[in-house]
């Protein structure tokens, strides 16, 4: 690999790296969010007779950006499956942990009791990885 070519992929593994950076800072704004509707939920239960989820709307808006959060790091991931191709280390790449939103909908909204931080702490781990992986690939295209 050429100079020139080395230096592009420690650009684009910069770019990458602060990528999944920005993606984990908002993850942290979506993580007080969920803090927040479940300590109200825990309110209202408390408070209310009946069973209407006054906060469905807003759990939907979380998954939403739960679900943007996701197809983010999985562009971020194609881009670093390419970047691997190039440098041989295709063996190394995370596998992405199988996420159905759909069944997220379903239980968080109907569920009081599911737990979406499980999915949050699988969407956090893998892009911890991607974020790990830029970072020390970074060290290896260093000229």
């Amino acid at each position: 690999m050429t100079e020139a070519e080395e230096h592009v992929i420690s650009c684009e593994l910069w770019e990458l790296f602060m990528r999944t950076n920005t993606s984990f800072q908002y993850g942290l704004t979506t993580q007080q969010k969920v803090n927040e509707i479940v300590r109200n939920d825990a309110i209202v239960r408390n408070d209310a007779e009946d069973e209407v989820d006054l906060h469905a709307p807003d759990k939907l808006k979380v998954i939403e950006e739960l679900q943007f959060r996701w197809r983010f790091i999985l562009t971020s991931y194609q881009d670093l499956k390419a970047i691997a191709e190039i440098l041989h280390y295709s063996d190394l790449l995370p596998i992405p942990p199988e996420l159905d939103f759909s069944d997220v909908r379903r239980c968080w909204i109907f569920d009081s009791d599911f737990d979406i931080s499980t999915i949050i702490e699988k969407i956090d781990d893998f892009e911890k990885e991607l974020s790990d992986l830029c970072n020390s690939w970074m060290d290896d295209v260093e000229p």
